[in-house]
């Protein structure tokens, strides 16, 4: 066993710690097997909860508990490894092996790893020296941190995921989908994600959920939420299932966490036209579509609870980012729901939010397909070149 998978998970009593590791112990096992024994040259890494030791359990009525952290995976293999059966489908084969967990995995090519950035590379460099298999030599990141950017980055992820997928993860359980099936397990992530993201200063040194817990009378965390929530919602993540998590109104929630991430004090989070000011100076940083999917979501996120005259205010704001992005990198398909979307947003029509959904929908897959490149390192290894990108 390379790491003890609980070491910072705070509620997990040690019987159910021993038996989370020892199931991660199982299924790392089967998976170095099955890679060695088809001679696939790689490296494979942790990332996500797994890779910052504070692991998660589904517990049952009898206090029995389940691996519930996705097992997210890095792998990194040598290039003509990349499209290898094995390599592709390796989240797909260890759900089929052990159907009570949920893994994805995220493939880099190895000459572009070193250029990794944002909560990703972080989470691997966490376990650079644990691979869970390996036949290359080794990988050296550094320390990583993360930085404002990152956090909102993470904060709309994760937003995105609840705003525009809660019908979706009603209805399924398919684990081949972007986000978890159970709202509730996504509520806590969500509520969580938006605490730490309140640390992006040099000196916070704020990694995981544990290090939440740590810093819950932090003034920055007790504008938001009360310390005993966010003790419960930690301890509601680890024993899921066991513990009920505290029902918050949610979106003025979010958007109080968003604003200090715009640059304003959490107090303004409901100042229409301090929010209007803090995206406009935003979206003129860039104009990929990296940075303007996340400005448009902040937006809705901001106007949701808001009269139509200040939601439009907003909304066309959102429509001069997305008219004024950098579309050559998008399909055709894509621009066309952009347009639709432009045009839903400057309608005073507020029967439509689930068109606007749908239109959103389309843009988050092309941002995350952006985001990913950027994150594995392919986008910064390219510019490296000189290659257009």
């Amino acid at each position: 066993m390379p790491y003890d998978i609980c070491e910072n998970s705070i509620f997990l009593k040690q019987r159910q710690k021993s038996d989370l590791n020892e199931q991660f112990q199982e299924l790392a096992t089967a998976l170095n097997s099955n890679y060695s024994q088809n001679g696939i040259d790689a490296c494979i890494y942790l990332s996500g909860s797994l890779a910052r030791q504070e692991a998660s359990a589904l517990i049952s009525s009898n206090g029995q508990a389940t691996l519930y952290s996705d097992i997210d995976l890095v792998i990194i293999p040598t290039k003509s490894y990349e499209d290898h059966e094995i390599v592709v489908n390796t989240a797909r084969w260890l759900c089929d092996m052990f159907p009570a967990i949920k893994s994805t995995a995220q493939i880099i090519p190895f000459n572009t790893v070193t250029y990794a950035e944002s909560a990703f590379a972080r989470d691997i460099a966490l376990k650079q020296d644990f691979p869970l298999y390996s036949t290359l030599s080794p990988i050296y990141l550094g320390s990583k941190r993360v930085n404002k950017r990152d956090c909102f980055e993470a904060i709309i992820h994760q937003i995105s995921g609840y705003i525009l997928n809660w019908e979706r993860l009603i209805r399924t359980n398919n684990k081949s989908d972007i986000f978890r099936g159970d709202l509730q397990y996504h509520y806590i992530k969500l509520v969580l994600e938006c605490l730490r993201s309140q640390f992006f200063n040099d000196g916070d040194f704020v990694t995981g959920y544990f290090d939440v817990y740590h810093q819950r009378y932090d003034p920055r965390l007790t504008s938001l939420i009360k310390p005993e929530e966010i003790e419960q919602f930690i301890k509601s993540r680890e024993l899921f299932g066991y513990v009920e998590a505290p029902q918050l109104d949610i979106i003025p929630f979010i958007q109080k966490s968003l604003t200090r991430l715009i640059g304003l004090p959490v107090s303004e989070f409901s100042h229409i036209h301090e929010i209007y000011s803090a995206h406009t100076k935003l979206k003129e940083i860039s104009k990929d579509v990296i940075h303007c999917y996340p400005l448009v979501m902040s937006l809705v996120i901001f106007g949701l609870d808001k009269p139509l005259k200040d939601r439009l205010e907003l909304s066309n704001l959102a429509t001069n980012i997305i008219e004024e992005m950098d579309k050559a990198n998008i399909g055709t398909t894509l621009k066309e729901e952009l347009k639709e979307l432009c045009e839903l947003f400057k309608s005073n029509n507020e029967l439509i939010m689930e068109r606007i959904f749908n239109c959103l929908r389309s843009f988050q897959k092309e941002y995350l397909n952006h985001l990913a490149d950027r994150n594995s390192g392919v986008t910064s290894q390219q510019s490296s070149l000189g290659l257009t990108v």
